[in-house]
């Protein structure tokens, strides 16, 4: 865990709060950026974790979640809209072995 409740744990990463804008940065630069809208509603405006490996990036026009680009959706009522790991596996449906 890097951060917890607005808070860096950890020497390379800072949390700049201002008004209603959090903003979590590293040296590789900013990382999340979100805006309470209010009581129910959060925006991301910036997210990037690829300095952490993870190829997800975006802003307020459009998500991008390893090699699949969201822009123009509205999700509403929904636990999940990106899934990444965890999931069941799907079956090898690549090149089969040659039998032996």
């Amino acid at each position: 865990m890097l951060v917890r409740d607005n808070k860096s744990l950890h020497h390379k990463v800072t949390v700049k709060v201002e008004g209603d804008t959090v903003t979590i940065d590293t040296p590789n630069g900013i990382v999340l950026r979100v805006n309470k809208e209010n009581e129910n509603l959060a925006r991301v405006s910036q997210i990037n974790l690829r300095p952490f490996g993870i190829n997800i990036y975006g802003n307020e026009g459009s998500l991008t979640v390893m090699n699949s680009n969201l822009a123009g959706n509205m999700f509403i009522g929904v636990r999940v809209m990106v899934g990444i790991g965890g999931g069941q596996q799907m079956p090898n449906k690549g090149v089969e072995k040659d039998a032996p």
